[in-house]
């Protein structure tokens, strides 16, 4: 699902929308599930072979705590909010980026970003944009994958996919890289030649072409607006910009992610890894931690995650973009309260999500667990409601929804708003 899909105009006109408190939305995509027990939801007095061994530290909100290894983001917590009982899948599954959960799931409903692509509409940048590490992982992937794009929708609402490495350059498809000799007067002479082409072919494969002449039309007038690629070029930041998000893939593209709302890109997606597997560090690596659990936490994972994402809520503050900007950090499941014998935690359901900006409470820990973060004790927060949550701060209501069929009879989270 790569290449130009992602860049074309909407199929059908933006669902007339009212203002809604987010402008822009940035989903932080951590698969592979991070263990909730040792992050954001510690239990020091859990039973021995589920107790953590990472040491609790306060955060700024009363009372509550996150491990040792998150020591920025719990400086930071009066900026954001935790949902300690999420509750999606205990598999390795995206359809929680399309609000679905449990054995009901439809493979075609649209993900999040899909939704608030549509509801804002086509400019000159698409709509919807995700960023990816380079290489890949022999693990379980997502791209591509249900609920990961349009669905239902059609292509026109998939993302456009791009990749970013450690040194913040930036793979776009090769579609959109003008080559040798291709000047704008050759563009646009090769775009008259298409338009004629398509004209002649609609007769038997009318819908095709218009989905062809979409995705053209749009490609066209972002490569026409040369300007527009400069919101792709992390090098015009200022090096102790670059330097505070941390010299990693993942670092990097939170900043990339940055710059795309600033330019008016309505939703990104940061994905930390484009598999699960935590076999081996690198950009490929997700949060699969069966083995070597706390190894890979302490040495690689939550230091990145911890200043990749503490400099992203700072930067969207400095820059006055953090009241506009919804941001979320969420996997697609956590992990067991038992330690397995090969020092690794498995899969389980139960998981913490984080919440900044967009008109979220900010300061605020929602849900309890029991003693090993292994149960929710409060109303679990489902899939669902997580994409209702995200509706609701772009200015999408419970009409709008159904008027779109989509999130229909869906719940918000109302301790967030």
């Amino acid at each position: 699902m790569s290449g130009l899909s992602g860049l074309s105009g909407p199929a059908v006109a933006a669902t007339p929308r009212r203002a809604g408190k987010a402008r822009a939305v940035i989903l932080v995509w951590l698969w592979g599930g991070p263990p909730q027990m040792d992050t954001f939801d510690p239990k020091p007095d859990a039973p021995s072979g589920h107790r953590t061994p990472f040491s609790t530290i306060p955060t700024r909100t009363p009372g509550e705590h996150f491990t040792e290894l998150l020591p920025r983001l719990a400086s930071r917590s009066n900026m954001l909010s935790v949902v300690r009982t999420t509750m999606l899948f205990a598999d390795h599954n995206p359809l929680p980026l399309s609000g679905q959960g449990g054995p009901a799931a439809l493979k075609d409903e649209p993900s999040f970003g899909a939704i608030v692509a549509r509801h804002f509409g086509a400019d000159i940048l698409p709509p919807f944009i995700s960023i990816s590490p380079p290489g890949t992982s022999s693990g379980a992937g997502f791209l591509g994958g249900p609920g990961t794009g349009g669905g239902r929708f059609g292509r026109a609402y998939d993302p456009f996919e791009i990749k970013c490495n450690a040194l913040a350059q930036i793979d776009l498809p090769k579609e959109m890289q003008l080559g040798d000799g291709m000047s704008p007067a050759r563009l646009s002479n090769r775009r008259t030649l298409l338009r004629d082409f398509n004209a002649a072919k609609r007769v038997v494969e009318a819908q095709a072409a218009t989905d062809h002449e979409r995705v053209f039309e749009s490609a066209y007038r972002m490569l026409s607006a040369r300007d527009a690629f400069e919101a792709f070029d992390v090098s015009k930041e200022k090096e102790r910009v670059r330097e505070s998000y941390g010299r990693s893939s993942f670092g990097q593209s939170l900043l990339l992610g940055r710059r795309l709302v600033e330019a008016g890109v309505p939703f990104v997606q940061v994905n930390w890894s484009t598999g699960t597997d935590a076999l081996f560090e690198g950009a490929g690596m997700g949060w699969d931690n069966h083995h070597n659990n706390f190894d890979l936490l302490a040495s690689y994972q939550c230091p990145l995650l911890d200043r990749g994402l503490s400099a992203l809520l700072d930067d969207l503050q400095d820059r006055g973009l953090l009241d506009s900007t919804l941001v979320i950090a969420m996997g697609e499941m956590g992990r067991t309260p038992g330690i397995s014998g090969r020092g690794g935690r498995d899969h389980w359901p139960l998981c913490s999500t984080l919440w900044a900006g967009g008109g979220v409470k900010p300061g605020r820990f929602i849900g309890r667990t029991d003693r090993s973060a292994g149960e929710a004790l409060t109303e679990p927060v489902t899939g669902s409601m997580i994409g209702t949550t995200i509706a609701e701060l772009v200015g999408l209501d419970s009409q709008g929804r159904g008027e779109m069929g989509v999130l229909q009879g869906g719940r918000t989270i109302d301790d967030l708003l």
